[in-house]
């Protein structure tokens, strides 16, 4: 996602033999890093706004946290939208990941999804141009993603990425 929003330069930041021994020290090479990749966002988005979703943020590891945290932190300065998801109920522990993600939670809005019922999802699927999809399609997708929006997500993007017409899955 950083290659295509920033470019390749940007990417390689993140690449292998960038990891610091801990990710609980404090880390100036993390840090010129991180601020190299948010400048780099800010160069993307000065040629128009972005969006960056980070989905199931409660399974990702701390350097994903760290850096989350740290974008999160510069959004005030950058026409960008950084969406994080997670899902309630998820056992977070009482590591560095559940410290981390706490700290993401805190600068965050909380905006809370209930699950889609079928009918809910059909509705939805429908608006997206999935019009007459079997019941047990939508059930199947709703079960795969836990009833959350991304069973719509995923519908969409089958369809209209991956040129798979109406949903033969």
């Amino acid at each position: 996602i950083l290659a295509e929003l920033c470019g390749d330069e940007a990417a390689r930041l993140l690449g292998p033999g960038t990891t610091a021994t801990t990710v609980e020290a404090v880390d100036a090479d993390r840090f010129a890093r991180f601020s190299a990749i948010v400048d780099a966002l800010g160069v993307a988005t000065g040629r128009a706004p972005a969006c960056i979703v980070v989905d199931d943020i409660h399974a990702a590891d701390a350097g994903t946290l760290l850096l989350t945290r740290f974008v999160a932190r510069a959004i005030h300065r950058l026409p960008l939208a950084l969406v994080v998801s997670r899902r309630n109920g998820e056992p977070l522990g009482d590591g560095l990941e559940a410290r981390l993600l706490a700290e993401v939670e805190r600068e965050a809005i909380p905006v809370v999804l209930h699950h889609f019922d079928v009918d809910e999802a059909t509705t939805f699927l429908a608006d997206q141009g999935l019009r007459q999809l079997a019941p047990d399609l939508v059930l199947a997708l709703l079960r795969v993603t836990g009833g959350m929006l991304a069973a719509t997500v995923i519908a969409v993007f089958f369809t209209d990425h991956l040129s798979l017409g109406p949903l033969a899955l």
